[in-house]
């Protein structure tokens, strides 16, 4: 059975920031090009949420890579997929949240 997507407010406002830096900088093609991996990867997620590998510091959470620069965490709760956090790949790994 397939989890229910809930997205927390920090992952909202990340996503959207991100979506606004790729229009802004990259272009309107590439922000939707994002918007429709991370939609396909949600999908999958919601059917498969143990493929996502689990983070260094909080057990609870797991994440996948979206792209080679961003990564998406996220936590399993009962029928719940909830997406926490966007991190940019390019920062040091040491200021990755989970």
């Amino acid at each position: 059975m397939a989890k229910v997507i809930v997205w927390n407010k920090t992952a909202r406002k990340q996503f959207y920031a991100i979506v606004e830096y790729l229009e802004t900088e990259r272009s309107i093609q590439v922000a939707e090009n994002f918007v429709k991996i991370l939609d396909t990867k949600l999908r999958v997620l919601s059917r498969q949420p143990g493929i996502g590998r689990k983070a260094v510091k909080a057990k609870t959470v797991r994440y996948i890579n979206l792209t080679k620069k961003y990564r998406l965490f996220y936590r399993v709760k009962g029928n719940q997929l909830i997406v926490v956090k966007f991190f940019g790949t390019r920062q040091s790994p040491d200021k990755s949240p989970f």
